[in-house]
């Protein structure tokens, strides 16, 4: 009787470790950042490796897949630098201003091509480990039609180092 008890307490005890074991390699959630400020962005930030970063993105002569993409925010009061390079496309860049130019607080928009098209747009994610990513693109005018201008949109996914 008293073996049996023991079982019953180490099979107790082993269920309740692969609870916790499995609670604990929970799946990487990465949600919207609302109300980011510029102190919150701020940093170094390389390739993010989230494999699905670039699903349904196929590369053209109007997309780029910038999956070597480095950027660096530095805070200045209210706004931002904010500095882009990717060697694969052979795009750097750098913009200064308000992050936040619309009523979309998870955005960082910067930059005004002619029709207030912005020249780098992103999505600010946060994880629960308080860990920061950018997704989006940095766009820029390839050439003009009479319908208008034609972007090549230069896609990146990072992750603040």
């Amino acid at each position: 009787m008293i073996n049996k008890m023991k079982n019953y307490r180490f099979f107790a005890l082993l269920c309740m470790l692969g609870v916790l074991l499995t609670s604990c390699n929970k799946k990487n959630e990465w949600t919207n950042y609302y109300g980011y400020t510029c102190q919150d962005i701020a940093g170094s930030y390389g390739p993010s490796d989230v494999a699905s970063a670039f699903e349904g993105l196929t590369e053209s002569d109007l997309c780029h897949i910038c999956n070597d993409a480095q950027i660096e925010i530095t805070p200045d009061g209210s706004k931002i630098t904010l500095k882009f390079k990717s060697v694969k496309t052979g795009l750097e860049k750098s913009w200064n201003g308000n992050p936040i130019m619309n009523e979309n607080d998870f955005l960082l928009q910067m930059g005004n091509i002619a029709g207030d098209v912005p020249e780098i747009l992103a999505t600010v994610y946060i994880d629960q480990s308080r860990h920061v990513r950018l997704h989006g693109y940095v766009r820029k005018v390839k050439s003009y039609t009479p319908e208008g201008p034609v972007y090549i949109n230069n896609y990146f996914d990072v992750i603040r180092n």
